[in-house]
């Protein structure tokens, strides 16, 4: 465009030998570092979900330039930053990947939402409420017992159905005191930071890891009390609200948001789980299979 200074392109570029490859919703993400130091941050990025559907898109994130002289970091050629740090390559890489996914999800229709997905004894159940509620550490609790995890962070929704977003499971300190059933916890990477984060591939654990697309069975909003937890229907007026509190637009309106929450809770049961400290709040959701269908 006129007035626009020309982007800058990546020269003499020497990528490592095998680049790594992720999917994100419907995009295919692949990352060339030669710098090691760079390499060893961006695998705790690196993810094995299997997708119930083809990428669409692609992504070519390259990173050049050391810790010494600084990087450079590039998508699909052009100059997208300069950074001092391996971690700070990490964070530009990441961001930028995510953001890509999300851009090609919201022109699809789809609006992303801040919860979990989890399934217990073949009953898919969405979870929805503020960080600290609480969710990783219950879909870590789910995962030792036997169900499955698909995200511990976001999802998209389209009409109904629900698509999860690929993201290792960020795991804060003291889960694995909460959750003794999950010995594997203990060997996850750690990501630095205020607080220091376990990250967790399921697959790294021998478990399977797999985000199909299509509707729930339950929506659950969860909140952290200090008191017994409990389990109990709630309106799902009450529980669309909680997802629009809890949604990430893009570039959709108010009212796609409210129409995409809606149809995620549509003939759906719902309720609120109060996520007290004894414990037993996996125990409740589990007590949605015997509920399944209404």
């Amino acid at each position: 465009m006129p007035g626009q200074a020309p982007r800058r392109r990546a020269r003499g570029l020497t990528p490592s030998p095998v680049p790594t490859e992720d999917q994100i919703l419907w995009h295919r993400v692949v990352v060339e570092v030669a710098d090691p130091r760079a390499a060893e941050q961006l695998a705790r990025m690196h993810q094995c979900a299997e997708h119930d559907v083809a990428p669409l898109a692609t992504v070519r994130l390259t990173v050049t330039g050391d810790a010494g002289a600084g990087y450079q970091v590039f998508d699909n050629g052009d100059l997208l930053a300069r950074v001092g740090t391996p971690r700070q390559v990490l964070d530009e890489v990441f961001a930028r990947a995510h953001r890509r996914a999300f851009e090609l999800a919201s022109l699809k229709g789809w609006v992303r939402f801040h919860g979990a997905v989890l399934t217990v004894d073949g009953t898919r159940i969405a979870v929805v409420g503020d960080s600290g509620a609480g969710k990783t550490t219950l879909a870590m609790a789910v995962l030792a017992g036997g169900g499955a995890v698909e995200t511990d962070e976001s999802f998209v929704a389209r009409d109904g159905e629900v698509f999860s977003v690929a993201r290792r499971f960020h795991v804060k300190p003291g889960t694995a005191e909460l959750v003794p059933s999950a010995p594997w916890l203990a060997d996850a990477p750690v990501l630095d930071g205020d607080p220091p984060l376990q990250l967790v591939d399921p697959t790294e654990h021998g478990l399977a890891w797999r985000l199909p697309v299509g509707p729930v069975d339950h929506v659950v909003q969860v909140e952290r009390t200090s008191g017994a937890s409990r389990l109990e229907p709630v309106g799902a007026s009450v529980v669309v609200q909680g997802l629009i509190a809890e949604s990430f637009p893009v570039v959709e309106s108010r009212a796609v948001v409210v129409r995409q929450a809606s149809a995620v809770v549509a003939g759906v049961p719902t309720h609120r789980l109060a996520n007290g400290p004894d414990g037993v709040a996996p125990e409740l959701l589990r007590s949605l299979t015997l509920r399944r269908g209404g």
